[in-house]
């Protein structure tokens, strides 16, 4: 919604409509990291008692997430049964077809300190 004198609008003056409704009904401005959230998940139906008011995302995404279960292939609940984890040099190598080596990386000097003389 067009709001050019709110204090949380975007540069062109506007203001989520579901963030107005909530700032109303709490009775105050919202802070930049909190979370308003359409229990439907239908983003145009901003009825106060369709509006979840979260302080953090962290918050939001605990209520979202909590028992729901990531679509695994098969291949990849395979690995995780296995126990396979690769290593970040494998991912690379699978993503872009490059074949690094180990022995084409630089040497690193180990050599200690010269220990300094007595004066």
């Amino acid at each position: 919604m067009y709001a050019p004198e709110h204090p949380n609008r975007t540069k062109r003056g506007y203001v989520a409509e579901h963030r107005l409704v909530t700032s109303a009904h709490l009775g105050r401005s919202l802070l930049p990291g909190e979370v308003v959230h359409h229990k439907d998940g239908n983003r145009y139906n901003n009825a106060i008692t369709n509006l979840q008011f979260f302080s953090a995302n962290s918050e939001h995404l605990k209520d979202e997430l909590t028992g729901r279960v990531p679509a695994w292939t098969a291949e990849g609940w395979g690995r995780i049964l296995a126990g396979d984890r690769r290593s970040a040099s494998r991912h690379r190598k699978a993503r872009d077809g490059s074949e690094r080596s180990q022995t084409n990386l630089p040497t690193i000097a180990t050599d200690e300190p010269k220990a300094r003389e007595a004066s």
